[in-house]
């Protein structure tokens, strides 16, 4: 299991619903993406970046909630849909969150594997991004990543696997609006 500090469920102010895909919903950041005819009858949903790539929920034996996205890269920088009419994404039309202009957004998560993966934030003309994270077959690693919200309070998150062929688990998504940074005291 990993080590965290408490997950929030989406009713404790998570603002990722189905974060922990509770049997076997997906997370609101793959809606609406993965719906329809983008998932087959496996259930598992194409990536939007590649013909062989694809992303499903699954029971998953120690993980924390139950359930894990598998994300199998069908391309180097394989990622989920992020930004609406984005070039190669095939009419891809991402999940927005708000939060209060100004606020900053922690987007968390943890992957298992062998691959590197990363989480990233979009804001207006801001983004955030974690370095490139390897993942470990053999225990979870926490991803995270922050960002300031501009751009009327929206905001948009995407998740990469990074290596063709690499097959990698994603667990306890969760989106947090943070605390205000407070100013430095002023000096006399």
């Amino acid at each position: 299991r990993p080590p965290f500090p408490p997950w929030r469920r989406f009713d404790d102010g998570n603002l990722m619903e189905n974060g922990d895909m509770a049997d076997g919903q997906w997370p609101a950041f793959l809606l609406p993406w993965c719906t329809g005819s983008r998932v087959d009858a496996q259930g598992q949903c194409k990536a939007p970046r590649s013909a062989s790539g694809y992303l499903q929920v699954l029971p998953q034996l120690g993980s924390l909630s139950g359930y894990a996205l598998t994300f199998k890269a069908g391309r180097s920088d394989d990622y989920t849909c992020y930004a609406p009419g984005k070039a190669g994404l095939g009419g891809c039309e991402p999940a927005t969150f708000t939060a209060p202009t100004g606020s900053v957004i922690r987007f968390r998560a943890h992957c298992k594997g062998s691959g590197q993966a990363n989480l990233l934030l979009f804001s207006g003309n801001n983004n955030s991004s974690t370095p490139a994270i390897e993942c470990h077959p053999d225990w979870w690693t926490e991803l995270s990543v922050t960002l300031p919200v501009d751009n009327g309070g929206t905001f948009r998150v995407r998740i990469d696997n990074n290596r063709n062929g690499d097959l990698l688990y994603f667990d306890l998504f969760e989106l947090l609006v943070m605390p205000s940074p407070s100013p430095p005291p002023q000096l006399p």
